[in-house]
C-alpha cells in the first residue's frame, strides 16, 4: 500500500484570506487510509468569501478529490475528477454557504471498507 501514498495540498487556518486555486492538475495524489490527506483540502479557515477552486483536474486520487472542512463561502466550480477513490467533492463539519457547481466527476472507485480512515468506520449512532 505504500504505492497509494501521494502528495497532498492543504490550506489551513487562513480566516479572511481569499484563496484562488485555478488550472492545477492533481495526479496520483492523496493518501489511502490517512485522515486529512486528500489531494486538495481547505480546513478550519472559517469564512473566506471570494475563494475560488476552479478549472482544476484531479485524477487517480487515493483519497477523495476536493475537501472543504470547517470553512465557508468557497466556490468549487468547473473542476474535473476522474478515476478517484471515494467521494470526489466532500463538504465536512462546520462548513456552510459553499457553492458547488458545474463540476464533472467520472469513473470514481469505491473506497472499500478496509480502505476507510478510522473515524469513517463508525456510524453516527455510535458517536452519540
Amino acid at each position: 500500500e505504500e504505492d497509494e501514498k501521494g502528495a497532498y495540498l492543504q490550506i489551513l487556518k487562513t480566516p479572511n484570506v481569499t484563496q484562488k486555486v485555478c488550472g492545477v492538475e492533481f495526479a496520483n495524489m492523496g493518501r489511502k487510509k490517512e485522515d486529512d490527506r486528500h489531494p486538495f483540502q481547505i480546513s478550519y479557515s472559517g469564512s473566506i468569501e471570494g475563494t475560488l477552486i476552479s478549472g482544476n483536474s484531479i485524477r487517480g486520487s487515493y483519497n477523495r478529490c476536493i475537501v472543504i472542512d470547517g470553512t465557508s463561502n468557497v466556490t468549487v466550480a468547473k473542476n474535473v475528477g476522474y478515476y478517484n477513490k471515494g467521494h470526489c467533492v466532500y463538504i465536512g463539519f462546520e462548513s456552510m454557504d459553499n457553492l458547488i457547481e458545474g463540476n464533472l466527476v467520472s469513473d470514481n472507485q469505491d473506497a472499500h471498507w478496509g480502505d476507510l480512515i478510522s473515524h469513517e468506520n463508525v456510524s453516527y449512532s455510535e458517536l452519540e
